[in-house]
């Protein structure tokens, strides 16, 4: 489980620093920020932030949470684009994985 765990915070901390990227290098937008895109990078870098601190907590189901708002429908459609963002939507994708794996784990120990 401690294996999860490391791999869940290095995936978040990836997330927060692509959608750093995307604010300023976003594919789609003018060479000018919008206020439209600055909202949702910041938004998904809370929900990311919310991920670590259900890692740090050991709330598997939070994290799930989390993974899942972001995944759907913001992280599936990163997915689709043709650049490094795409990670973003893998990472949302895994860990909501992992949330799932920890809870199901967990729920067997208990």
């Amino acid at each position: 489980m401690r294996a999860i765990h490391i791999a869940t915070v290095a995936l978040l901390l990836a997330t927060i620093a692509l959608w750093g990227g995307f604010v300023r290098l976003n594919p789609f937008d003018a060479p000018t920020l919008t206020p439209e895109s600055v909202a949702v990078s910041l938004i998904m870098m809370a929900l990311a932030a919310a991920g670590l601190g259900a890692v740090a907590r050991n709330r598997p189901g939070l994290l799930a949470l989390t993974a899942g708002v972001s995944f759907l429908p913001v992280g599936l459609y990163v997915l689709g684009v043709p650049s490094v963002f795409r990670a973003i939507g893998i990472a949302n994708l895994l860990c909501l994985l992992a949330g799932l794996l920890m809870w199901r784990i967990r729920r067997q120990t208990i």
